[in-house]
């Protein structure tokens, strides 16, 4: 466990930090995570791919763990959505989606914009994967559903560290997010679970946009981002 973490359990990290990233405490800020994405992808030789694939795996793990899974037969009858923004953050949604899919789980991602340029067909080809292997997508949040508690997990994985506040949550998020927050209140047993940062929540500052919204899970990717220091919920 970190020294500052509150009421946190933290699991093991994905990588060691290289030396000349600045972290003092074990927590990176979002420049700080930059600069180690670039590293993991030059001269430690992992292509961005092969991260990804790491990365999203090892979100199927933790949701796996917050299932508490006790029987096989209880797989099956478990139901997590997954909500995948437009970028990295949702690639990592999209292969958590698949593993999560192939250990048995009914495994549906809502993708409201899917990736279509060039520069990001790697995440286009991950989306086809999921879908080959039984996961359903949704262009919309069923929000009925979730508010009524037919979904024991969504994974929140819409933007991570490069997120901007001053530009706040852009749609069709916003209302996503606003439905998250609502699923959360209505105390329905729904685990809320979050890839790396909270969607609206700045990587270095935690809910400086007053949002309120406050998984229940937190899974930090390769290490925690300073924003983790004020989460006081599970964290791996």
């Amino acid at each position: 466990e970190m020294n500052g973490a509150k009421n946190q359990e933290t699991e093991s990290n994905l990588f060691s930090i290289p030396a000349g990233i600045s972290s003092p405490t074990g927590y990176l800020s979002s420049r700080d995570a930059s600069a180690l994405d670039a590293e993991l992808l030059s001269s430690t030789g992992f292509s961005r791919d092969q991260l990804m694939e790491m990365t999203g795996s090892a979100v199927a793990e933790a949701v796996y763990s917050v299932l508490d899974v006790s029987s096989p037969i209880i797989i099956g009858r478990k139901k997590i959505l997954l909500v995948a923004g437009p970028g990295n953050n949702g690639g990592d949604a999209l292969v958590a989606a698949r593993h999560l899919a192939l250990y048995g789980f009914d495994s549906t991602v809502v993708y409201p914009a899917a990736s279509t340029s060039s520069e990001r067909a790697h995440i286009a080809k991950l989306a086809q994967q999921a879908e080959d292997n039984g996961v359903r997508f949704l262009d919309e949040f069923p929000s009925q559903d979730a508010k009524d508690g037919q979904y024991d997990v969504i994974v929140d994985a819409m933007f991570g560290f490069s997120f901007s506040a001053d530009r706040g949550v852009s749609p069709p998020y916003d209302a996503i997010l606003s439905d998250l927050i609502t699923t959360a209140k209505a105390e329905q047993g729904t685990k809320i679970v979050s890839v790396d940062v909270p969607t609206s929540w700045d990587a270095d500052k935690g809910d400086v946009l007053g949002t309120g919204f406050n998984p229940d899970v937190l899974i930090s990717l390769t290490a925690p981002k300073l924003c983790a220091m004020d989460f006081t919920g599970k964290h791996y």
